[in-house]
């Protein structure tokens, strides 16, 4: 089943603007992430299990997507921001082999060049979250602070927005198929609920 959703969050997930574009047209149902320069040696900490997403084109225009290949956006500073996407997790697995990676290409927009890079980066493994996509009716503008500039993964909003009225991208049986055929396609075992966070009834 899908994580509840909380009534409202202030926490925001930053990730590229074509895979926020993939979430909210059902094309993908997965977030691999790394972790920013500014998260550290220790890479990325998934801090929440219900958030909007943050679209960026940092690094997008140098990286590439299927959609979006490399050098067909210009790279500038993410100040204007529209919120209209939010997300909960349903299952998390870490990714310990490039070949695992490769089991999942029909699952998302990434090039495999670029989900190579991330993989090899500091130390092997990626961390995947396999998400549920929500949208709002219409999006929140938001201007960027200093604090919320960065390679990071998560921001935090300087007010929460609240998720009435927002949509599912899939329904129900849709996205319980989604999660099924993701996890058949690796490992036995390697797929799990996410452990030691809850989806708040309300943040910030």
């Amino acid at each position: 089943m899908s994580q509840p959703l909380p009534s409202a969050s202030a926490t925001a997930f930053k990730e590229w603007s074509s895979v926020r574009d993939a979430l909210r047209s059902g094309r993908q149902s997965i977030i691999l992430r790394k972790g920013g320069i500014d998260e550290g040696s220790r890479g990325f900490t998934q801090r929440s299990l219900a958030f909007w997403i943050w679209p960026t084109r940092l690094h997008e225009s140098e990286q590439g997507t299927l959609e979006s290949p490399a050098g067909t956006h210009r790279l500038a500073p993410d100040t204007s921001i529209h919120i209209d996407t939010f997300t909960t997790v349903d299952a998390v697995a870490r990714l310990e082999s490039i070949e695992e990676v490769e089991l999942l290409a029909q699952e998302h927009i990434w090039t495999l060049e670029t989900l190579r890079a991330r993989f090899a980066y500091r130390r092997p493994g990626l961390l995947m979250m396999v998400v549920r996509a929500y949208v709002r009716p219409s999006a929140i503008p938001i201007e960027a602070t200093p604090e919320q500039a960065g390679c990071k993964s998560w921001v935090e909003l300087e007010t929460a927005i609240e998720t009435a009225g927002i949509e599912p991208v899939l329904d129900e049986f849709r996205h319980l198929e989604v999660v099924r055929r993701i996890a058949s396609s690796l490992p036995a075992g390697r797929l799990s609920t996410p452990a030691g966070l809850s989806s708040p009834t309300e943040e910030g």
